[in-house]
């Protein structure tokens, strides 16, 4: 069974549908270790009907081993491949088997089936499959597996659980945010941003999860105005501007990103900004040379100085306005617009000090 190959794929999944435990789970193993060998491997079995017969109702034994080699199978037939994987996995009704294996596992404590549970449903969500993943009941347990997690180290576990919300959060879909938002997401999200390690340099899991986080709560806030409000209500843009200091330029940019969204025609937000005292790191990161990070950072300001008299005075007391001026002096700068738009900004809400910064 170690030497099966692409075309024992066929056999392997009839032998599924053993009523032996035993066929059961060589049949799964099989199948999982072939699905990591690559895209043909996957796409096989897939074509095969393995997926059906992994999740066929009653079929499985319910015993921890199969259950971890299901997920396992699971898993690695979501990988990447040229087969129509989502569809495959909604006709055969195994996204919400996925969920319930994931909630199980939280149950039973049973962290590497929570693991690739979670994982398989990113990356269906991620196959542009959010909504599907949302249908199959996969929010209540992700949610529950990042609430779980508070207080450890950051992990791959948090990479793809975040992972997973964030595909979620970006359907274009108002009823899928408030899904999340429902079900405490924003608060875990927040939850897992205060985890974020205040010194040294952030480890790979640390600062892809405080992307993905960031990213999603920007995603959220940007669904509609009720949606920012709820985003905005459970403390987001203190959270956010808290990133602004991370070692991690992706984090940067993400959380800067996130920060304007929420801040635009929201005067909550902009409130919550001065009250955060967040000006002096947003002008600071004009200094970084990282481009796309000035760019957004020119956004934060632009959308922060905006009909606010305390955040204008606060960005100008930061030395916001030569560096903008510098940044307008710079042919082709990706963050002119938002640097021109701030200083207008600045000059209607602050004029005395605009001028004075000015000379």
């Amino acid at each position: 069974m170690s030497h099966a190959s692409i075309s024992d794929i066929p056999a392997r999944v009839r032998q599924l549908r053993s009523s032996s435990r035993l066929k059961q789970m060589q049949a799964l193993r099989s199948l999982a270790g072939l699905a990591i060998t690559g895209p043909a491997a996957r796409q096989q079995a897939i074509v095969a009907s393995g997926v059906a017969a992994i999740v066929q109702p009653g079929g499985l034994s319910s015993g921890g081993a199969v259950q971890e080699a299901a997920a396992q199978a699971l898993h690695g037939l979501t990988l990447p491949s040229e087969a129509p994987t989502l569809a495959v996995f909604v006709e055969a009704g195994a996204v919400p088997v996925l969920a319930s294996m994931l909630q199980r596992s939280l149950d039973s404590s049973n962290a590497p089936v929570a693991y690739l549970a979670v994982a398989a449903l990113w990356h269906l969500a991620a196959d542009d499959g959010g909504a599907a993943v949302a249908a199959g009941g996969a929010i209540p347990p992700v949610v529950q597996l990042l609430l779980a997690r508070r207080g450890q180290l950051f992990s791959q576990t948090d990479v793809v659980a975040v992972g997973a919300l964030l595909a979620i959060a970006q359907q274009k879909v108002e009823q899928l945010a408030w899904g999340i938002i429902e079900h405490n997401g924003v608060r875990v999200l927040l939850a897992l941003i205060e985890r974020r390690s205040t010194a040294g340099a952030a480890g790979e899991a640390e600062a892809r999860a405080l992307v993905y986080s960031a990213a999603a709560l920007g995603w959220l806030a940007g669904h509609s105005a009720e949606c920012k409000a709820a985003v905005v209500a459970a403390g987001s843009v203190r959270s956010l501007a808290s990133l602004l200091s991370h070692s991690s330029t992706d984090v940067l940019r993400a959380a800067a990103d996130a920060l304007r969204v929420a801040l635009r025609d929201c005067t909550a937000a902009t409130a919550a900004f001065a009250e955060a005292q967040a000006a002096p790191a947003v002008v600071g990161l004009l200094h970084s040379l990282n481009q796309e990070v000035q760019q957004q950072a020119a956004g934060v300001l632009s959308t922060s100085a905006w009909n606010h008299a305390a955040n204008s005075a606060d960005i100008l007391a930061a030395g916001a306005l030569q560096l903008l001026a510098q940044l307008l002096q710079m042919p082709g700068h990706p963050a002119q617009q938002w640097a021109a738009v701030t200083v207008c900004n600045l000059c209607r809400m602050q004029p005395e000090a605009a001028a004075a910064a000015i000379q």
